[in-house]
């Protein structure tokens, strides 16, 4: 299922999956809208520091949206956690 930003702002500020042990949840904290050809946006996700997650497609789990393959890049890491982005999104 591809997001809408509909979808991805609807979800802000709730949990997103990811399937290690233990598993790690990953917070949607902001949906910027990208200026360019269709809908486009991007999406910052707060995470614990550990485990640091490298760049690359993750599948997340998300209560109401279901499962969603995304591309995250790490932004920063350090003791207060961990910011990744997940670039943009274009339909």
């Amino acid at each position: 299922m591809s997001l809408t930003l509909t979808q991805a702002r609807a979800a802000l500020d709730t949990g997103f999956v990811l399937d290690l042990t233990p598993p790690l949840t990953l917070w949607l904290r902001e949906v910027n809208p990208v200026t360019g050809p269709g809908e486009a946006f991007s999406m910052i996700f707060h995470a614990p520091a550990e485990p640091a997650l490298s760049q690359q497609t993750y599948r997340l789990r998300h209560e109401t949206l279901g499962e969603q393959w995304l591309f995250l890049v790490p932004l920063s890491e350090g003791g207060e956690g961990a910011v990744y982005e997940a670039p943009p999104h274009r339909r």
